[in-house]
């Protein structure tokens, strides 16, 4: 398609030569019988001739649009696929950067559009150029000296393109995280999600304000930038056009001297197709190196490095036998100096329910990102049957953690699939679908409209919005869809009520016989089942055991225990009262 497409390009390049040499000719060749009193023969050819070109030229426009539109859609589609792509590449800490946010936002704003208007001005330069140099050859024959000053006179306004395409560039690459700012402004006044606090607080007025304000610095500065690019434009189109005129003249008093009217409407045909092929050669290549800028942007995404996290070789075992074990493992977050964890070490064995508690930023979640390597230990090592955990393949080590993240994804999509996003491998397995719903105790689906096929959420037609309850046991359902070995559970039971929490986890002992269960959890109603809980404090382990032995003990988690079981006492109190 594109072959064909540069093919039609040039053919149709060639066109405006074609017409001026045939209207000479035909002009000519009337001029000749008006002098002769009878009809020449070439007069008649050549007007059939021209007649000719110009319904082939129409003709070619025609198809090359058709085929142009085609690879439009084609190509916007590609680099769309491929950003996308690219972007499912790219690992956690990619996404926890502003930098790659920004590099997004330049490669997207540009997407659609850049890479086809870069093969559409190549295309018009190819164009340009076979037009330039077919017409150029005519008038050279004619007057050479016309030719090279209609080709001069169009250098200022190529060298204004290429300046204020450079203007433009600068402009939108450091406008990036306004942009974004501004896209994440309108998005909290357009989804469900957030409707509810922006009208209790009233903050649609705030919001809007706050992005026409960013609206309209863009114009303020786009608003100068063009008019004195308009300037300049006028001024080189003005150059254009008193040069257009001085080369009429010069054709006239040619004409005039050598009694050619034929080569006069040839010349003047041909100053206006010169001037016109150069201004498109030279105005194209100064777009040519503004998409080259633009889509500067979209390569360096593409080409952001995205194996950080490497992948090992080894299989995982079909069933774990020593379990996991981390060795002295500390780790810092990209970017910051403070380490989150600080010397860890515990072992997990198959079957074992391992609770992490403790405050708000103590570690615990970053341990089951370490877990499901979206990161690496900064040191220290993590064993997973007596192997480091980064020889394994990734792919299959993340098939076999089935994860309910505390800020799990609420997929717009049906109940099947919110499941089945777990297990890829039986998206359209509702027997899977069906047992995983069982284990999580998500009996509410039976009554939904549509059963298993019901879409969630509120963003397209015929969907069903869950409770916060629900939505919470449809995540854990996908945690348990697969063949995991490994379960990272993140305060799976924080929007549940304490009934479906104790049989949740009546359910969990049962369907997790093999598995290592990871559990993070602020109530201790929780995690005090599990067989070891780990207390962190500071990224640091200060208490270890069950929940007897961890009582006994009267430390952190005795006292974190007692303030939680009091606040339930104290309600229990109030009640009766």
């Amino acid at each position: 398609m594109t072959i064909a497409v540069i093919l039609l390009t040039f053919f149709s390049g060639l066109a405006p030569a074609g017409v001026i040499l045939f209207t000479e000719r035909t002009i000519t060749a009337v001029a000749g019988s008006l002098d002769s009193g009878e009809l020449q023969s070439t007069a008649i050819t050549s007007a059939s001739l021209l007649i000719a070109i110009t319904m082939a030229a129409f003709t070619l426009n025609i198809i090359d649009s058709y085929v142009q539109s085609l690879l439009q859609v084609k190509l916007s589609n590609k680099i769309n696929l491929d950003i996308v792509r690219k972007a499912t590449s790219l690992e956690l800490q990619h996404f926890e950067s502003s930098t790659t946010y920004d590099s997004l936002q330049r490669a997207t704003s540009e997407a659609g559009s850049r890479p086809y208007q870069l093969f559409v001005d190549a295309l018009r330069v190819l164009s340009g150029l076979t037009s330039l140099f077919s017409v150029s050859a005519l008038l050279f024959a004619w007057n050479p000296w016309i030719a090279i000053l209609l080709i001069v006179s169009c250098l200022p306004a190529f060298a204004a393109e290429i300046f204020y395409g450079r203007v433009t560039w600068k402009l939108e690459h450091d406008r990036a995280a306004k942009r974004r700012w501004a896209s994440y402004l309108q998005f909290l006044t357009t989804n469900d999600r957030n409707v509810k606090e922006v009208k209790s607080f009233g903050l649609g007025r705030l919001l809007i304000q706050r992005v026409a304000d960013i609206q309209r610095g863009f114009y303020d500065v786009d608003k100068s930038v063009e008019g004195r690019q308009a300037k300049v434009t006028a001024l080189a189109g003005l150059l254009n056009v008193a040069v257009s005129g001085v080369a009429i003249i010069i054709a006239v008093r040619s004409a005039l001297e050598i009694g050619n009217v034929g080569q006069l409407a040839g010349t003047i045909a041909a100053v206006t197709a010169v001037q016109s092929g150069a201004s498109g050669v030279f105005v194209g290549l100064g777009q040519l190196f503004e998409h080259k800028l633009f889509l500067g942007e979209l390569f360096s995404f593409l080409d952001t490095p995205h194996d950080v996290i490497k992948s090992g070789t080894r299989s995982i075992p079909r069933e774990l036998k020593s379990g996991i074990t981390f060795e002295n493992v500390s780790f810092t977050y990209p970017g910051t100096d403070k380490a989150v964890l600080s010397n860890i070490s515990f072992t997990a064995a198959p079957g074992e329910v391992i609770a992490f508690v403790g405050r708000n930023g103590a570690g615990k979640s970053t341990i089951s990102k370490l877990i499901n390597r979206l990161y690496d230990p900064t040191s220290g090592r993590i064993m997973l049957d007596g192997h480091p955990l980064a020889e394994y393949d990734i792919s299959q080590l993340r098939s076999t953690v089935g994860v309910a993240f505390q800020d799990f994804v609420q997929y717009e999509s049906s109940v099947q699939e919110n499941v089945t996003y777990g297990a890829v491998n039986y998206l359209d397995d509702r027997v899977v679908s069906a047992v995983a719903l069982n284990r999580a105790g998500a009996d509410f689906v039976d009554e939904l409209p549509s059963g298993l096929e019901t879409r969630l959420g509120r963003w397209f037609e015929d969907s069903h919005q869950l409770s916060g309850g629900q939505w919470q046991r449809v995540a854990i359902a996908r945690a348990l869809a697969g063949d995991s070995q490994i379960i990272l559970l993140d305060e799976p039971t924080a929007a549940v009520d304490s009934e479906t929490e104790a049989l949740l986890f009546r359910r969990l002992r049962e369907v997790t016989q093999g598995a290592i269960c990871f559990l993070i959890s602020h109530r201790f109603s929780t995690v005090r089942a599990a067989d070891k809980i780990l207390v962190l404090e500071n990224g640091n382990v200060v208490e270890m055991g069950d929940h007897r032995t961890l009582m006994n003990n009267g430390g952190h988690y005795a006292s974190m225990f007692a303030i939680q079981a009091e606040g339930y006492q104290d309600v229990e109190t109030n009640t009766r009262k």
